[in-house]
């Protein structure tokens, strides 16, 4: 089984993009706190409902809970294979206080037609 929940902030200002098949998604790290004082960086993405749900509701350094499966790849850099490993978005809950914008968002939930592929 492929599961993650993770508990962090998030790292930068969310931004909605649009895929080749016209699904809202973005592309956003949250800050995790690692071993010993070791902060983690986890890079996240999210699609349709909960992508928007995250770009119109949150802000750098907000709180969230994620649910969702780990996504790896790799691309080449100066002839080197880097491995990446993404967290894919099923769940946000918006936890804590702080960085949020006007009003108070409910949880979002990916379903099967939200996925682009």
């Amino acid at each position: 089984m492929n599961s993650v929940s993770l508990i962090g902030r998030l790292g930068q200002e969310p931004e909605l993009e649009t895929t080749q098949n016209g699904k809202s998604m973005t592309r956003f790290s949250i800050a995790v706190k690692g071993y010993g004082d070791k902060t983690d960086w986890i890079r996240c993405i999210a699609f349709g409902k909960t992508a928007e749900l995250i770009c119109n509701h949150l802000s750098k350094g907000r709180e969230v809970g994620l649910n969702g499966s780990i996504s790896t790849g790799s691309y080449e850099k100066d002839g080197q294979k880097v491995r990446t490993f993404d967290i894919m978005c099923n769940a946000v809950h918006f936890v804590g206080k702080g960085g949020v914008s006007n009003s108070q968002p409910k949880q979002a939930t990916l379903t099967a037609d939200d996925i682009p592929f």
